[in-house]
């Protein structure tokens, strides 16, 4: 099945999919039984298996999360986390296409929810070891961490336990 043509649609429809956090598992097929973008799947794969380490000031447990991603009208991805009976936790929307790679959309998933877990309830700085952050950033077409204080590439984005411990 092809993507609809929005234009049908009201201004509140959107397509919308529930990806469990636990890397590998299958994305929940609730968007008219349309499969959601490979690449975004994958993507959020990967930040949600970086998500679990290198946490610092609080500690923050997505193991019943998943991540609400969801594609307007315009074809503009929205991004969120919800636990199990739909309370919200946060949903963005920043103009970020449905068309993009996994490395971007890796990049930016890894960026709102750094910026939702430093800002959020918990305040968690993720990733980190103190106050030292470290930033997603795409290098070379790769989704990378980057150590903040002297610009070095920590690791690429969905491996970042491996690298933990040399950092």
């Amino acid at each position: 099945m092809g993507w609809p043509d929005f234009g049908n649609f009201s201004d509140s429809d959107m397509l919308v999919w529930h990806i469990p956090m636990q890397s590998g598992a299958v994305p929940v097929l609730d968007a008219d039984g349309i499969s959601p973008p490979g690449a975004w799947v994958e993507a959020l794969h990967a930040v949600s298996r970086d998500i679990r380490c290198l946490q610092y000031g609080g500690r923050f447990d997505s193991g019943d999360l998943v991540w609400e991603l969801s594609i307007d009208r315009s074809y503009t991805v929205g991004l969120g986390w919800l636990r199990p009976g739909g309370s919200d936790y946060w949903v963005k929307r920043e103009g970020i296409s449905m068309d993009a790679s996994c490395a971007v959309a890796a990049v930016w998933a890894a960026g709102v929810a750094q910026a939702e877990l430093i800002g959020g309830l918990e305040v968690v700085h993720w990733p980190s070891r103190g106050w030292n952050l470290l930033t997603a950033q795409l290098i070379d077409e790769l989704p990378v961490w980057i150590d903040t204080s002297d610009g070095s590439v920590i690791s690429n984005i969905g491996v970042l336990r491996e690298a933990g411990t040399d950092w």
